[in-house]
């Protein structure tokens, strides 16, 4: 717009009705927020391209506000967002406010409103923002390391092929520990605060071998409850294994070997957990990630942050820069 417009423009301010100046307001915000996300969005660019990954790829020219680029390789144009789970999503100015509402563990239809979206909006919008959050593990687990098994009841909820006859909201499992009601969730994490959470199908020693195995270094002190599969795992591994036999009311070992770090970590998980009144089993993965992240990073967990993680960016544990 050139000057001499925005300055007409600008006249007829004063002779706007308050539904258009609120109108007016709405805009401008929207505006304001798709920006602010454009900005967190293409802060670091692009190296390569998505689809054939060659390197150097050139701008040409944009498209929804976004910075639009071609590679010189396949000839294929593509944005900041191609390739990753937030391609295709619409209403950008609303992922910040959206973003803040995982960090404040809303449900789905709190997150709808706070966003003034549909609900079924809401839920595309956070399976797609957790998609890579939860793959994001810890890479390594170093000094004294800790794990245990925690179960959650086995859901189906949304599912329209259900294997076995619908039963109530809530209730508690038929057994206690594994069993075809529960899921197994395995959790290690050591001293310093880096944690794995994993969905075990299978909670044996070839699954120990799998998911914990390429985590520890040989140097590192497992310490877990007094299950045989763990002493097994541990002198296969060639690991030093410190067993805590809670069976007998010992919590502590030499003032050092324990696992209430990583049963402090399931009761936390637990209980931020309830507030969605069961998860369904296919989504767990996603909630194990979610609540890794707010645990990793506190009150220093931003927007911005979230954003980030939902393009595969890693947050850092502690710390998210």
């Amino acid at each position: 717009m050139k000057t001499d417009q925005f300055g007409g423009w600008l006249a007829e301010l004063p002779n706007l009705t308050a539904g258009q100046r609120e109108k007016l307001a709405r805009a401008l915000s929207a505006d304001d927020g798709a920006s602010q996300v454009v900005a967190v969005l293409e802060e670091r660019g692009v190296s390569e391209c998505p689809h054939c990954h060659a390197g150097h790829p050139m701008r040409y020219g944009s498209a929804s506000g976004r910075q639009r680029y071609r590679c010189h390789g396949c000839e294929r144009t593509f944005n900041i967002l191609t390739g990753t789970p937030l391609a295709g999503l619409h209403k950008p100015s609303r992922w910040s406010v959206f973003a803040q509402t995982l960090r404040e563990g809303l449900s789905v239809r709190q997150a709808a409103d706070r966003c003034g979206v549909h609900r079924n909006t809401s839920h595309r919008w956070r399976h797609r923002f957790l998609a890579l959050p939860a793959g994001m593990q810890a890479k390594a687990l170093s000094g004294i390391a800790e794990a245990d098994e925690t179960f959650f009841r086995q859901s189906d909820k949304g599912s329209r092929r259900m294997k076995r006859k619908a039963r109530k909201r809530g209730g508690a499992a038929g057994k206690r520990g594994r069993s075809d009601d529960q899921v197994c969730v395995l959790v290690a994490r050591d001293r310093s605060g880096r944690t794995l959470s994993q969905v075990m199908p299978q909670f044996d020693h070839d699954a120990l071998e799998a998911v914990l195995r390429p985590r520890l270094d040989r140097d590192t002190v497992l310490c877990t409850d007094g299950l045989p599969v763990y002493r097994a795992f541990a002198r296969d591994a060639g690991i030093t294994h410190e067993p805590i036999n809670l069976v007998q009311g010992i919590r502590i070992r030499n003032k050092v070997f324990h696992v209430q770090n990583v049963n402090a970590y399931d009761s936390r998980l637990k209980t931020w957990m309830r507030r969605f009144n069961g998860v369904a089993t296919h989504y767990l993965p996603n909630y194990l990630g979610w609540f890794r992240m707010l645990d990793a990073a506190g009150d220093a967990l931003l927007p911005k942050h979230v954003i980030r993680a939902a393009m595969g960016r890693p947050y850092q544990y502690h710390l998210v820069t």
